[in-house]
């Protein structure tokens, strides 16, 4: 029984009960509300920037490839690229790990500032590092090539400390893709240091159709895990340059501009690296493979006439 509800049980005369349920009343606006118990608790803000920022900051542009659940930063210099559902990022051909877990919203991507500042560091030390190797004298076999060499991208355009001998050309067999998807496969699943191949040249789902991305073997020199595991193509690994372009070519060719980038890529190697059209073949010359793809117009990318050593 509430306390108004004793005052009127009590036998007290009419006016004594009408000024104690007074009494009562004023007694209780004057006491102070009851404090509630906030519904939640206050929790650290985990990610304060965001790509679009780091985006304008850097002076890229924001790409969005909903199909491949990728998200680049692209510019004249080169591109970043995030993974969604992932912590693989790529930097200039660099695989980077980040700390949260990436997750792609529309054409923007949340950051943790820790992540930014790991890509920011990485990106800034890509294009230090390309402007020393611009500056620097190329290795024995650049400084052999051919005057009036083909011109070629910045990235392409590395110290040479290994012996190329010749180019092997694969297809992804597959519809869409990049290098940083690519990196990543080959990471988890071939559990191989990262992208096999020394170029990727994007077909326009997953990146800029003709689109060359170098990876992190051409840049390092490192040796390549495109040939295949057995002893026989050992040296092709280690000694011939792998070009993979995106797409299956056993239902299509690739496309105009992605050929037309290889033209170019394949003239920068051969004059860079003194290779002759002899030592340009498709994967499936060398192994049990229909790599390229059986619509792989091989004869449109070698130089009529050929080039010999």
């Amino acid at each position: 029984m509430s306390r108004l509800g004793r005052i009127h049980a009590m036998k007290l005369p009419p006016g004594a009960a009408l000024l104690a349920a007074a009494a009562l009343l004023a007694g209780c606006e004057s006491m102070p509300p009851r404090q509630r118990t906030p519904a939640y608790e206050p929790v650290e803000l985990v990610f304060t920037t965001s790509a679009q920022a780091l985006a304008t900051e850097l002076g890229l542009k924001v790409k969005a490839e909903p199909a491949t659940r990728t998200l680049a930063l692209e510019g004249e210099a080169g591109r970043i690229v995030f993974v969604d559902q992932t912590h693989s990022a790529v930097v200039a051909g660099q695989a980077l790990r980040t700390r949260e877990p990436l997750r792609i919203s529309g054409i923007d991507l949340p950051l943790s500032e820790a992540d930014a500042a790991a890509v920011r560091a990485a990106w800034t030390e890509a294009q230090t590092e390309a402007g020393e190797q611009a500056g620097r004298s190329p290795g024995p076999s650049a400084r052999a090539r051919r005057p009036g060499a083909a011109s070629g991208d910045e990235a392409w355009k590395v110290p040479l400390t290994r012996e190329w001998q010749g180019i092997l050309i694969h297809h992804s067999a597959t519809e869409a893709g990049n290098l940083a998807q690519f990196d990543k496969h080959h990471r988890e699943v071939n559990k191989w240091l990262g992208v096999g191949y020394d170029f990727i040249i994007c077909n326009g789902q997953g990146g800029p159709d003709g689109l060359v991305e170098t990876t992190f073997r051409w840049k390092k020199q490192i040796q390549g895990a495109h040939a295949g595991s057995d002893p026989a193509q050992k040296k092709y690994n280690e000694h011939w340059i792998g070009i993979c372009l995106v797409g299956d070519f056993n239902g299509s060719r690739p496309s105009s501009r992605q050929l037309a980038s290889l033209r170019r890529l394949i003239r920068f190697l051969q004059d860079y690296c003194d290779i002759p059209d002899s030592s340009i073949r498709m994967h499936r010359d060398i192994r049990d493979t229909d790599c390229p793809g059986t619509r792989f117009p091989l004869q449109e990318i070698l130089r009529d006439p050929p080039r010999g050593k």
